[in-house]
């Protein structure tokens, strides 16, 4: 008797595990597919999970690299109060800056955040009185591949344009207002056309601005963008260097009566350098 029972235990003992580990399998599987359904879910899910557990391990780690102070009625650490935000390039942190552990502790122990964080760098300003913002970044922005995808959509301002992400993977916006021109300048292969055509791209749906491109180099870099411009001025000088200059520049006022819409314009034939004055639709 005593042997059954021991032997159905066993047997007991075995189904369930076997059960555990058969759930596990599956719960993984369908978290596996959930991902790749809704990727952004779980994205988001993962930064959350991230952020609770380093807020669950904050007050070790201050304590471990003496951020605060220790208290003379209780004799315990006091450290600083911190909230957490993870996202795609990494984490910001909005913590407290209370005796030992002001900005200059912030900055010595950066370091030390980096390497336990898992970040390249961490950075610590001054955000407030009593407040001090830490961003640690998972890869170094400026030496990553950005890819651009634009949505078509008009900008809700044209006081400025976005350049691209600084060193902390914050925005960077270009002002516009109250701005007579912008000279892009660089060496060939260093990206000049891209950044022009970014530039194009994020004003082109907005219907209060029209654009005149004159390419005198000539050559592929803004056939696409043609179609859509007021005018269009390419080609190249018939005698000497090639000119290897190409500007463009963009009319912010709305179109009026006196200049032709922006299927109005003229594409000029290569080797003749012109413009279409406004309210003129003839080659000149």
């Amino acid at each position: 008797m005593l042997a059954t029972l021991v032997g159905l235990s066993m047997l007991l003992a075995v189904v369930g595990g076997i059960t555990t580990l058969l759930g596990c399998l599956l719960a993984r599987r369908l978290r596996a597919r959930q991902a790749r359904l809704h990727p952004q879910q779980a994205a988001a899910r993962q930064h959350t999970q991230q952020a609770r557990r380093l807020a669950a391990e904050w007050p070790l780690l201050a304590q471990t690299l003496g951020l605060g102070y220790r208290d003379q009625w209780t004799r315990q650490h006091r450290f600083p109060v911190a909230e957490f935000v993870a996202d795609d390039q990494g984490v910001t942190a909005s913590v407290g800056a209370i005796a030992g552990a002001g900005l200059a502790d912030y900055q010595r122990a950066a370091g030390y955040l980096a390497d336990t964080w898992g970040c390249v760098r961490v950075r610590a300003e001054q955000q407030g009185p009593g407040l001090i913002r830490l961003r640690g970044l998972h890869r170094d922005p400026l030496l990553a591949s950005a890819r651009i995808d634009l949505s078509g959509l008009a900008p809700a301002s044209l006081t400025a344009w976005w350049l691209g992400w600084a060193e902390d993977s914050q925005p960077v916006m270009v002002r516009l207002a109250e701005v007579s021109g912008i000279v892009v300048a660089g060496l060939a292969g260093f990206g000049k056309t891209m950044l022009v055509a970014h530039f194009l791209g994020q004003l082109a749906p907005s219907p209060a601005v029209q654009f005149v491109l004159i390419d005198g180099k000539g050559g592929p870099d803004y056939d696409r963008l043609f179609p859509p411009v007021l005018a269009v001025g390419q080609g190249r000088p018939r005698s000497g260097p090639r000119c290897a200059a190409a500007g463009a520049s963009a009319d912010a006022r709305p179109p009026s009566r006196h200049r032709p819409g922006p299927r109005g314009h003229r594409r000029l034939a290569p080797g003749a350098i012109a413009f279409l004055a406004a309210g003129r639709g003839g080659d000149r």
